[in-house]
Order: structure tokens, then C-alpha cells, then sequence
């Protein structure tokens, strides 16, 4: 298991980039971390492997819970997750800490 800080970019955020697993903010921030994954929307997959790495569930909803808030701002919309619909939030720069099974 290892500690990953996540390094976000307020310029990662383009309208769209939700959706896009290749581009967004949580895989350009693995990325920099020098970590070959990239984040679905359900969890961080393993490029090579294939399997999901991110063993701090609680940690990665609430860091894909603040990513899609600042989407609601970038894209105009209110994105509903699990249920609940999420409040936009100013988009900036920010740290988070997962732990991943690398």
C-alpha cells in the first residue's frame, strides 16, 4: 500500500472533462504523481493490471464528490451522484490523499 498525494489543477477542469477518464483531473493528478492509472468514475484503475487500486474508499468518494462539484461549476450542470444531487463549487487547486495498492 502506498501513500499518493494528489496534486488538482484548477486548469485540468474543461467543460466536458467529466466524462472523459483519459483527461480528467483525477488521472492528469496520478499522472503527475507518476502513477500509471486513471480514474473511471467508480474508482482508480491500474492501466496495466486492469484492476481498481484505490483501497481508501471513503478518501476517493469524497475526493470524486469534490471533482464532479467543481464539473457542476465548469459545465453548467448539477451532477447527481449516488443519489444526491451535488452543489457547484469554486474550481481551484487543491491536495488530497489516497492510498493505493501498488
Amino acid at each position: 500500500m502506498r501513500k499518493v498525494v494528489l496534486e488538482i489543477k484548477a486548469g485540468d477542469f474543461v467543460p466536458g472533462g467529466y466524462i472523459n477518464g483519459e483527461t480528467c483531473p483525477i488521472t492528469k493528478a496520478l499522472q503527475r504523481a507518476g502513477i500509471n492509472a486513471k480514474d473511471n468514475g467508480a474508482g482508480i484503475v491500474d492501466k496495466n493490471k486492469r484492476s481498481y487500486i484505490a483501497l481508501d474508499t471513503k478518501s476517493y468518494e469524497e475526493l470524486r464528490s469534490k471533482v464532479i462539484s467543481m464539473f457542476c461549476t465548469v459545465d453548467e450542470i448539477v451532477y447527481k451522484v449516488c443519489g444526491e444531487y451535488l452543489s457547484p463549487i469554486p474550481v481551484e487547486d487543491f491536495t488530497h490523499v489516497l492510498y493505493l495498492d501498488i
